[in-house]
């Protein structure tokens, strides 16, 4: 189903990078080796956005980090978390 609207919208207004202004997600992927494609800041405090090319490995990053900042979050009793973060740190470090 085509929506007339679709063809109104420019391409520009979608954004084609992935953005975070989140330190330690920032930290955490560059651990993995992704850097920013590029840093833009802004506000009067210059607070950086980071821009990564959108990756299948870029989400699947991604997707480890939160899930590991869900289980902090409901206070994982087990260490699961920490144990399967440092497991993926490992296997990522082996395929570089």
């Amino acid at each position: 189903m085509h929506n007339e609207n679709e063809s109104a919208v420019p391409k520009q207004a979608f954004d084609m990078e992935y953005a975070t202004q989140l330190r330690r997600e920032k930290e955490f992927l560059s651990w993995h080796g992704i850097e920013p494609t590029y840093v833009k800041y802004s506000g009067e405090y210059r607070i950086p956005t980071y821009k990564y090319k959108k990756t299948t490995r870029l989400f699947n990053l991604l997707a480890s980090f939160y899930r590991h900042e869900e289980q902090i979050k409901r206070g994982d009793q087990n260490g699961n978390a920490d144990s399967r973060v440092e497991g993926q740190k490992k296997q990522s470090r082996q395929t570089r």
